[in-house]
């Protein structure tokens, strides 16, 4: 599988580490030092699906001491009906004092490698930010070197299909929007462009409208940014699927043969989802969930994986990526997701890259 890269030249892939301390060389054998790695589960996820990737890092550098943020899927239920993201990242924060503990660091040293998978990769930017969310501040930017986002939509412009419940991030709407106004004026925001959907009404009601409003792009010095992700499912609505298919579109014979029902699913699933993230489908190309238009964040690293998608495949929804029929008939459906151990080595040198 294929990868390839935009913004320039990569750092060289170096093992990074950090010193233990005397009451943590009993766990780590000899001299060893350790990594602090932080997984952060994306939306309705839960710790326990992130294993096989967190293992799969502890291969690619003994270095590394991985731990996934605790979470459960129950603990995301209370934001779909419009509650806030706050008990999430309490959870985050407990989770890297307590990674930076076990690596035999400080609280506030910053050695930490955030690695965010989908909504997890957006909380991570809230999470590193200085400005108070729901009356506290988590400032993960003093401890962090690194975010890394696997098909984060950081750009969503969350149109779902059914809708989405207004969050209430402030007490009195309109103060907050003042209150967010206020800042924008006064820190100079980049997001001053009219024309930018980061608007303070909207981020007043939206988690992730606010990330975008106040931490536009690779915003905290420091912090190298790096966002993955998967291409290879290209959205289609089922008109224009059934167009190709019935050959009322221009499509060569083999393609056409190509076409099935899991195909359908597919293509038209990953349109919904990227349609609702950046306002079209048809020829969007992306993991499958998140529409690459949406996932490179402004301003950092960006790594393009060739057939990777968003989460291991269901049997029944499994197609065939662009790899040849020959190399299909040995994929394993859950092998080319972001977490599956043969794609986690692609982007697992970069979060061992040398700090820069």
């Amino acid at each position: 599988r294929a990868a390839s890269r935009c913004g320039g030249r990569a750092p060289p892939a170096v093992r990074a580490s950090v010193d233990t301390n005397p009451r943590e060389e009993a766990r780590v054998a000899g001299d060893a030092r350790r990594v602090p790695v932080l997984i952060i589960p994306g939306f309705l996820s839960s710790a326990s699906e992130y294993e096989g990737m967190a293992d799969a890092l502890r291969r690619f550098d003994a270095s590394a001491d991985v731990s996934i943020v605790p979470l459960r899927t129950a603990d995301w239920y209370p934001t779909l009906a419009g509650g806030d993201f706050k008990e999430i990242l309490d959870a985050v924060d407990a989770a890297a004092t307590e990674a930076l503990r076990r690596s035999g660091c400080s609280p506030d040293d910053k050695k930490l490698r955030v690695v965010g998978h989908s909504a997890g990769g957006w909380l991570a930017r809230t999470w590193l930010g200085s400005a108070p969310y729901k009356g506290r501040v988590y400032g993960g930017a003093r401890k962090t070197t690194l975010l890394l986002t696997l098909g984060t939509p950081h750009y969503s412009l969350e149109r779902y299909p059914f809708g989405r419940v207004p969050e209430k991030l402030f007490d009195d709407d309109d103060a907050g929007v003042g209150r967010l106004e206020d800042e924008k004026n006064i820190l100079k925001n980049i997001n001053a462009d009219d024309d930018t959907p980061w608007t303070a009404s909207r981020a007043a009601q939206s988690t992730l409208a606010l990330t975008n409003f106040r931490y536009p792009g690779a915003f905290e010095a420091g912090v190298r940014y790096v966002s993955v992700c998967g291409r290879g499912v290209v959205g289609s609505t089922p008109r224009r699927w059934l167009a190709r298919t019935l050959g009322l579109e221009k499509n060569d014979q083999k393609e056409k043969e190509k076409e099935t029902n899991a195909r359908f699913f597919a293509s038209v699933g990953a349109g919904v989802s990227y349609a609702a993230s950046c306002g079209s489908c048809d020829g969007v190309d992306g993991d499958g969930v998140t529409p690459l238009l949406s996932a490179m964040l402004a301003g950092g690293w960006e790594l393009v994986l060739e057939g990777v998608t968003h989460k291991p495949k269901p049997k029944v929804f499994s197609f065939h990526s662009r790899l040849s029929d020959d190399e299909n008939e040995n994929e394993n459906d859950d092998d080319a997701w972001y977490g599956a151990p043969r794609v986690v080595h692609e982007w697992a040198r970069e979060v061992f890259a040398r700090d820069e």
